[in-house]
């Protein structure tokens, strides 16, 4: 905290210097004197000159502090040592390091905001991306919806001509099936059957056959055998009767 600022009265004799006229009606002399300013209390050790037309402090800058001017109602500033402005001086420095800090908190406070203003303009084009993202996949979406309704029309329709031709193929067969069909059905049935009567009659014919074949086949074994029997008799009788003419011709020479 600043300390407060010292109020300037009349200065004791024995603490102020003698003033001595000057020609032109000022007075020149020296004062050691806290007179306050824009900046509070500085200590003056510079020389002061009093105008005697305005009953102003006319001041200079000496080489260790800042003296401005004072109305002549303020009076003979009081004396005022440099060791007691140690105080304020550890004060201005105390408030030198408060707004150094304050200074950096600052900074670090804008660094803050530039951070997060970076992170929103980031968020920003995220967000602007994902929405032209979910602008596209509603175009895709809609583009798809069209697609599949004009390919749902358009299976619909070849279904729609198939089962009419289908239909008209049908139509002719159901009319076959219930009128012509019955009677077509009838008649293979017993064409069937007379089938079936006529493969019996020629099997029974068959095995009539295959009998008469053996009988056959036994007669023609039976003459056979008397065949043989009568030609070896033959050849027996022939056989006989050659030895008869040998014999007879024999005689004969």
């Amino acid at each position: 905290m600043l300390p407060e600022k010292q109020h300037v009265g009349s200065l004791p004799k024995q603490e102020s210097e003698h003033v001595s006229s000057r020609s032109d009606g000022t007075k020149e002399g020296r004062h050691k004197a806290a007179i306050p300013n824009e900046g509070g209390v500085v200590l003056s050790s510079a020389r002061a000159i009093r105008s005697g037309a305005d009953g102003e402090v006319e001041a200079e800058v000496g080489s260790d502090n800042f003296i401005s001017s004072l109305p002549e109602s303020w009076g003979k500033a009081r004396v005022v040592h440099w060791r007691d402005l140690i105080p304020f001086y550890r004060a201005l420095r105390q408030m030198h390091g408060e707004i150094e800090f304050l200074k950096r908190t600052t900074d670090d406070f804008y660094l803050r905001i530039e951070k997060a203003r970076g992170d929103v303009r980031e968020a920003l084009e995220v967000k602007a991306k994902e929405e032209e993202i979910l602008n596209r996949l509603e175009e895709v979406d809609r583009s798809m919806e069209a697609n599949y309704v004009r390919s749902r029309e358009a299976c619909e329709e070849a279904i729609s001509a198939v089962h009419t031709s289908l239909w008209s193929a049908i139509e002719p067969l159901s009319e076959f099936t219930t009128t012509a069909l019955p009677g077509r059905l009838e008649k293979m049935e017993e064409e069937r059957l007379d089938f079936l009567r006529e493969r019996k009659r020629q099997q029974l014919l068959v095995e009539k056959l295959q009998k008469q074949v053996v009988s056959l086949e036994n007669s023609l074994q039976t003459s056979q055998r008397d065949f043989k029997k009568e030609t070896d008799k033959l050849k027996h009788e022939l056989r006989r009767y050659q030895s008869k003419v040998e014999h007879l011709t024999q005689q004969m020479v």
